[in-house]
């Protein structure tokens, strides 16, 4: 399984939790968090188009790829985990979730 598979199952795991999670979400994060419907922002796990230049051809992290995320670290980081993917905890709210990749 590629890492951006993992990321796909990570994310259907955390919509069954409650939370808006997208993958490639719009251009950037500022446009991605814009994009975020109403009553949906306190729970939210994305990456956007130009953290997508973290894989490789095959779809493995060639290099650390940052998760843009509002609601519990430790639910998201956990379940991240669980399929398999490397993370970075991140240390408050300002920082965001860091997936570890094979370059790093």
């Amino acid at each position: 399984m590629t890492d951006k598979e993992k990321i796909k199952k990570a994310f259907v795991h955390l919509r069954n939790v409650g939370y808006f999670a997208r993958m490639n979400f719009m251009c950037c994060q500022g446009c991605g968090w814009a994009a975020v419907p109403k009553g949906k922002k306190k729970k939210v796990v994305f990456y956007h188009k130009q953290d997508a230049d973290s894989f490789d051809d095959n779809g493995n992290l060639k290099r650390h790829m940052f998760l843009a995320w509002a609601g519990d670290k430790k639910i998201i980081s956990e379940i991240l985990k669980m399929v398999g993917l490397k993370v970075k905890v991140p240390k408050n709210e300002n920082t965001r979730v860091e997936l570890i990749g094979y370059g790093d």
